[in-house]
């Protein structure tokens, strides 16, 4: 299973983001980012893992390892343009 730092690359390696872009991003500082990746922060405070959260799009349930995978239910709960797409997804169904 991933690690809360191994997370955090592959999501940042998915968009194609530095972690200068994610920090900015994120309003988080580039070197704290660094040491969440590099496990140096193994418990980063709620306030970053909600902003992690949400720039990925993504459950912080997901980030801390527990769930497996992102599932619907996380994107649901983010942004209301991705809420709109998942329901007019679910009417074509």
């Amino acid at each position: 299973m991933e690690n809360l730092g191994q997370k955090i690359i592959n999501l940042r390696e998915k968009h194609g983001w530095s972690q200068s872009e994610l920090a900015d991003k994120a309003e988080i500082p580039q070197a704290t980012i660094s040491r969440i990746e590099n496990e140096i922060i193994e418990n980063p405070s709620p306030q970053i893992l909600l902003k992690l959260a949400e720039i990925f799009q993504v459950s912080v349930d997901y980030l801390l390892g527990l769930k497996e995978k992102v599932d619907q239910g996380d994107l649901l709960n983010t942004d209301p343009q991705t809420r709109v797409m998942f329901r007019g997804y679910e009417k074509l169904s």
